[in-house]
Formats: structure tokens, sequence, C-alpha cells
């Protein structure tokens, strides 16, 4: 289930990205989290395994980072935000999705269905 991460979710996205040795400040998280820009995926007992973070940048969607947790890589979940990410750039009528600074979009195609 993909849905926005809540603020009492801070410590769990944490412990994702302790898991992957790449941890992130709870106070940098929370800025995602404050702004509605990050979101996870939850296994069937709605534990956190994967999250997102998105940044606007200009007038394209950026993912920022993609953390899965490693108990839960190889089944595609990671896949499943970064569509996720291509709906939310298109409700806001963003050019593309974008991997890295500078160019936008990455794949201008992951918005057109081209």
């Amino acid at each position: 289930m993909i849905r926005e991460a809540q603020i009492d979710e801070l410590n769990a996205l944490r412990d994702i990205e302790i898991a992957i040795d790449a941890p992130l400040t709870i106070q940098e998280l929370a800025v995602y989290q404050a702004d509605g820009r990050v979101w996870v995926s939850t296994d069937e007992s709605d534990q956190l395994v994967v999250y997102i973070l998105l940044q606007r940048v200009d007038n394209c969607a950026h993912l920022k980072q993609v953390s899965v947790h490693p108990d839960h890589a190889g089944r595609r979940l990671g896949q499943a935000l970064i569509e996720f990410a291509v709906s939310w750039a298109r409700n806001y009528d963003l050019a593309g999705v974008a991997d890295d600074f500078p160019p936008c979009p990455l794949e201008r195609s992951l918005l057109t269905g081209v």
C-alpha cells in the first residue's frame, strides 16, 4: 500500500536508512514529511518497507531518494513508488521526472506514456 508518510513514522524511515547504511537525520526527514513529499509503501502488516523523497525543481519532480529495506529488496517496491511519483508529477502538471540535477525530465515518456 502506498501512502503519504505520517509524522510518527519518521523513526521507521530512519530505520530503513540505517539498514542500508545511508541514514538521514530525523530533522531532514521531517522537512519532507511536513511538506507532503515523502511517500511510503508498507507490507501486509503495515510496516514501512520502502519510501521515496520528492522535490519540485523548476517544473520537474525530482526523485531525491528511493530507499528500500534490504529485507524487501528485489520485489519492485521501489519501482512502484517511482511510478507513483510519475502520477504525483502529472497531478501537479510538472514537465517531467528527474533523478539527478540538472536534466529534466529523466524520462519524458514516464509522463506522456510514449
